[in-house]
């Protein structure tokens, strides 16, 4: 092996370690999280409870899960797309109505914007907890929808999935919640701890006409779930070097948003006299001292537990390096630094995506701007963002302001502690047994951020299997959900709801 071999190798094992992620859905990117007894007390305090013991995996019966099927595939025929009309979303709901008409008949369901909010009251008092999916899907491009291998709103049942828009994100998730309530009905399940399920319209565009209104009904009502589980992260197979196990990850926060617009202005004129720096010139230099110093990198939550997660799992050097992670934390941190996958999970990122100006060859503009977009990590800021795209940028003539209302501070992260965490890692353990359970950061946004200081703690997380060639397919060609995968879904679902209340036996209301 040459010198320059053995400088690579360090940096060479830890791409090959961090996991590969679809672009168009950050929601499913790929960096585990969790548990490591090498860890100082610090990272300790955030230890994944060993409580959770496996049982039996509740099914459905074969009557129960071809309807359930059938659900699934009869409302992927609707095409729930922004700006459809809201005929669409209502063709949806009353598929639902029929195909579960026991949850419809018990359940108490009001229609909240485009959202469905289903309450199953239950036997004993205390704050409810609470289930999110879905129901609008991302357009499908009509230059693709020939390339598909079955039409992408026929929900198609055709080599052992389901085939349509929707399929992986995220209108399996409703079906499977109904499902698994729907076969505890018929068993005459009562649950202890009364159960809300929030189903929304317009999560693909911001969630403010469905869950957001679900929530601010909530908050107006004093209605504060003890925890909320939304879609994100998934059991992931196969796409982590050195781990042999599926990992089920469970989101525990989101990243924030803030975009920004850069403006410079400048005298206009003929470009046969232009001055030492044009309004691009001026507006180039800020875009590039940005680039050239990024928000600084840190091994925070969840991201510090997510890391030693995996390490009693992975084999070779890997492993070793996150097991002492006391020691090799800023050699990690400066690996992670040199791929936008894992860079992402570490610090706040600076993306220059959209840049203006000029209006002909021979014409010095009077101004040009730059849009730069910024996904917060836990613990920075919109302002304290602000104030380092000030310092850095360093130049008075160029006007910095909010580009969208639809910024947002970060989430808070959930705790890896208490009946959610515990419940979801039951679920988990008894449908995937295999599976190690890590939590995780997300960092595209869903609709449990409009239930930040509603609910007391919110985590992410689709009961679904995916593989690496499954990740193109979510808002991507061919997407579709494996029969087998989706018969998990009301499994996972009906374990959620009995864990939480065995649970619940025990537990302050």
């Amino acid at each position: 092996m040459s010198p320059s071999q053995r400088e690579t190798r360090p940096r060479d094992w830890w791409r090959r370690l961090t996991p590969c992620a679809a672009a168009a859905v950050t929601a499913f990117l790929l960096l585990p999280a969790g548990l490591a007894s090498a860890l100082p007390p610090r990272a300790q305090a955030a230890a994944i409870p060993q409580s959770a013991q496996p049982a039996d995996a509740a099914a459905l019966n074969e009557q129960e899960i071809e309807n359930a099927r059938a659900a699934l595939a009869g409302i992927v025929q609707e095409e729930t797309v922004a700006g459809a009309p809201p005929e669409a979303l209502e063709r949806v709901h009353e598929k639902l109505r029929r195909a579960f008409p026991r949850a419809f008949s018990q359940l108490r369901a009001e229609r909240i914007g485009t959202s469905l909010l289903l309450e199953w009251t239950g036997r004993s008092p205390g704050a409810p907890w609470m289930l999110l999916a879905h129901l609008d899907v991302v357009p499908v491009e009509n230059d693709t929808a020939q390339n598909w291998a079955h039409p992408p709103f026929s929900g198609k049942i055709a080599a052992g999935a389901i085939w349509g828009r929707g399929t992986l994100d995220d209108k399996a998730s409703a079906v499977g919640i109904l499902a698994a309530i729907e076969s505890l009905l018929a068993d005459g399940y009562v649950p202890r701890r009364t159960l809300l399920v929030g189903l929304g319209g317009d999560e693909e565009t911001g969630g403010t006409g469905g869950a957001a209104q679900v929530a601010a009904t909530l908050r107006q009502r004093g209605i504060a779930p003890e925890f909320l589980l939304d879609e994100g992260y998934a059991v992931i197979d196969g796409s982590i070097v050195g781990v042999k196990p599926p990992v089920a990850m469970i989101g525990l926060a989101e990243k924030g948003y803030l975009t920004l617009r850069l403006q410079a202005r400048a005298e206009g004129g003929h470009s046969s006299m232009p001055p030492p720096h044009s309004a691009i010139g001026r507006l180039a230099r800020a875009v590039v001292r940005l680039e050239e110093a990024p928000l600084p990198s840190r091994l925070a939550e969840p991201m510090r537990s997510g890391l030693a997660a995996l390490a009693p799992h992975m084999s070779g050097v890997q492993g070793l390096a996150l097991r002492a992670m006391w020691l090799t934390s800023p050699l990690v941190r400066h690996l992670l630094e040199g791929k936008p996958a894992t860079a992402a999970q570490i610090r706040t990122t600076t993306a220059v995506t959209m840049i203006a100006g000029g209006v002909a060859e021979n014409v010095l503009p009077e101004e040009a701007t730059a849009t730069v977009n910024f996904r917060l990590l836990p613990g920075d800021t919109a302002d304290g963002v602000i104030h380092h795209v000030r310092r850095v940028v360093d130049d008075d003539a160029i006007e910095i302001e909010i580009a969208t209302a639809a910024s947002r501070e970060p989430t808070r992260v959930s705790s890896t502690e208490g009946l959610g965490w515990d419940a979801l890692s039951q679920a988990i353990a008894t449908v995937f047994p295999e599976a190690v359970i890590a939590p995780g950061l997300t960092l595209g946004g869903t609709d449990a951020k409009h239930f930040e200081g509603v609910a007391r703690q919110v985590y992410r997380f689709v009961p679904m299997r995916l593989a690496p060639g499954d990740l193109p397919r979510v808002h991507g060609l061919d997407e579709r959900i494996p029969l087998a995968s989706f018969d998990e879904f009301p499994a996972f679902y009906s374990n959620l709801i009995q864990a939480v209340d065995e649970r619940s036996s025990d537990a302050a209301p």
